[in-house]
This record gives structure tokens, C-alpha cells and sequence, in this order.
């Protein structure tokens, strides 16, 4: 955080940006285990993106803001959750290179779309 405060520090505004991609799929596991386990319901997965966002955008929001503090910086950071559009004919949905959560049968599956259509 030392050198992202440096630079804005020397007046260039700047964005930053994380990938989520293990802890959405840890969240989503957890989810499915307690489903398994203690029958609570699972948690979908734009949830487990939002929620893995915030977090780790708090956690780098907090620590600019503490490097802003120590270098008494008049500037604070800020967090944005975002959304992605996603096409659902995109050929990349032929050939998963990062796959997430629990692998189900087709029988499993069938089930998760009847009794979670959306």
C-alpha cells in the first residue's frame, strides 16, 4: 500500500482492481457443505462475488486509508461492488479452465434446476 499511496501522493487519481476467483469458490464450498451438513440453504454464487468484492475491497480500502493517515494525506478510498454482464453464448462455456465449487452428476443437476430454476 506504500507505493499505491506514493503515487497518488504525486497526484495521479487512480483505480484498483482485485480478482476474487479462489475465495468466491471457497465461499461457495463452505455454502455447500453447510447445505450438506446442517441443511441451511446455499448461497448463490453472484452472492459469494459480491461478498468476496466487499471484503477484499475492504481490506485494500483499509489499508490506503491507514497509509493515507500515516502519511497525513487529506484523500480516502472507497469501495465499489460491481457487476459483470455475462453472455451465455460465449464459447469460452464450452471449455472451463477455472471450474468452481462441487461437481454434480446429471441427476444432481437436474435436481438444482428444479428446485432453483433462476
Amino acid at each position: 500500500t506504500a507505493q499505491i499511496a506514493a503515487i497518488i501522493a504525486a497526484g495521479n487519481p487512480s483505480v484498483i482492481t482485485h480478482g476474487n476467483g479462489p475465495q468466491v469458490g471457497f465461499i461457495l464450498r463452505r455454502s455447500e457443505i453447510a447445505s450438506e451438513v446442517a441443511h441451511m440453504h446455499t448461497v448463490p454464487l453472484v452472492s459469494c462475488d459480491a461478498d468476496t468484492q466487499g471484503a477484499i475491497g475492504y481490506q485494500i480500502q483499509q489499508s490506503l486509508d491507514n497509509e493515507f493517515r500515516d502519511r497525513e494525506m487529506d484523500t480516502q478510498a472507497v469501495t465499489i461492488v460491481t457487476q459483470v454482464l455475462v453472455d451465455e453464448e460465449d464459447p469460452a462455456f464450452s471449455a472451463p479452465e477455472k471450474p468452481i465449487g462441487q461437481y454434480y452428476s446429471k441427476e444432481e443437476y437436474e435436481k438444482i434446476l428444479r428446485l432453483q430454476p433462476d
